[in-house]
């Protein structure tokens, strides 16, 4: 086959070309950004309740018991800031930014990671999960859609942020699968970090009937 030849570039769309990243930041000058700041969190505590989810919606309970099938954890992850680097405009800010005249927006990021999150029955909950078994997959997480998995949330738990964040992320954990054994309840939640650290706590004991 015969090539076609190539049409060679104009010379203004290749002067316009190296100008835009420099029209770019001229433009966001002109909104007068201030600059983009990067801030850092840490998770810093853990704290559980017990739900009941017998009503229209799941509610914290200090009751001496529940119906089993509308049991569930709460669990708070408290997140507090750590530290704060002041980044420095380039001279190739992005040009969505500059051409709609919205500012790079400052991010907070995790210090640590959410790596693990199990759940511990402090007695026998079932002929298959007798007392300090791990019952993780009994409890799901419901989105609004659909159910899914406690390690599908994790992610959730230390994302980025953009200008402001969650002191505290709050989960609401179901029991999705009832005790066949006793009445008396209680559950241990085991979270485990990025950096090695691990936050326990314990639910006081309830009746599940």
């Amino acid at each position: 086959p015969i090539p076609h030849p190539q049409t060679p570039l104009n010379p203004t769309r290749i002067i316009l070309l190296i100008m835009l990243p420099l029209i770019a930041e001229l433009l966001v000058s002109c909104c007068d950004c201030p600059e983009a700041t990067t801030e850092f969190y840490a998770s810093q505590f853990l704290e559980i309740d017990h739900l009941d989810n017998s009503g229209s919606d799941a509610i914290i309970t200090n009751g001496p018991s529940v119906p089993k099938e509308a049991y569930g954890i709460q669990i708070r992850l408290g997140l507090e800031k750590v530290a704060c680097n002041q980044s420095t405009k380039t001279h190739f800010i992005s040009t969505s930014y500059a051409f709609s005249c919205d500012c790079p927006p400052s991010e907070i990021i995790p210090r640590d990671s959410v790596v693990d999150l199990q759940i511990f029955t402090e007695n026998d909950f079932d002929e298959f999960h007798l007392a300090n078994s791990n019952v993780s997959e009994y409890f799901k997480i419901f989105t609004g859609s659909n159910y899914v998995t406690i390690q599908d949330i994790l992610p959730n738990l230390s994302r980025i942020y953009y200008y402001e964040y969650e002191s505290v992320v709050t989960t609401d954990l179901l029991l999705m699968t009832a005790p066949t054994l006793n009445d008396n309840h209680s559950f241990k939640v085991v979270m485990t970090l990025s950096d090695g650290r691990i936050f326990e706590s314990t639910t006081t004991s309830i009746v599940l009937n």
